[in-house]
């Protein structure tokens, strides 16, 4: 899983497409390297994105995972990537990023986003425990990610040479 992180951001970094197809240089024939394995990539992404946040591992592992994951980003246009993504990009994640204050103050300011945040609660509130596991992982996934970048930041030993993507 690690292995195939890194490769395709290192192909990413050599701009060969990462998601479609890629040249085989065998008879000229096309390998289309994620599109024939598409339910495998639900599985590979969690990984990378569980893998981003374990502290024990090496920083230059998770700064390449992380690279991986911002790669992710950048190909919203592919349908499988787009559907991983989308759960950590919506309103749940406020959970994590902001306080009730600041949160009821957007919300008075947009008041459709309370709307949308209650159903979002509701969600959560109605899934089984397997599935909260999963939505709780999705809104503090980028809290986390934060914090740890702080402590890095912010520790003696930190070196501005470490932080660079």
């Amino acid at each position: 899983m690690l292995s195939i992180a890194l490769i395709l951001t290192v192909k990413s970094h050599e701009n060969l497409p990462i998601w479609g197809t890629v040249p085989f240089s065998r008879d000229n024939l096309i390998v289309d390297a994620f599109n024939s394995k598409v339910d495998s990539f639900p599985a590979l992404f969690r990984r990378v994105l569980a893998m981003t946040s374990v502290p024990t591992m090496s920083f230059t592992t998770r700064r390449l995972l992380l690279a991986f994951v911002i790669y992710a980003f950048q190909s919203l246009d592919v349908g499988f990537v787009k559907k991983e993504l989308a759960p950590l990009a919506q309103i749940h994640i406020w959970a994590g990023l902001s306080s009730d204050e600041r949160r009821n103050a957007e919300f008075d300011q947009h008041p459709p986003l309370r709307k949308i945040w209650k159903g979002s609660q509701k969600r959560f509130d109605a899934a089984d425990k397997a599935t909260q596991g999963i939505l709780r992982f999705e809104q503090s996934w980028l809290y986390s990610l934060i914090i740890d970048f702080l402590s890095i930041l912010y520790s003696p030993e930190s070196r501005a040479d470490r932080i660079c993507l």
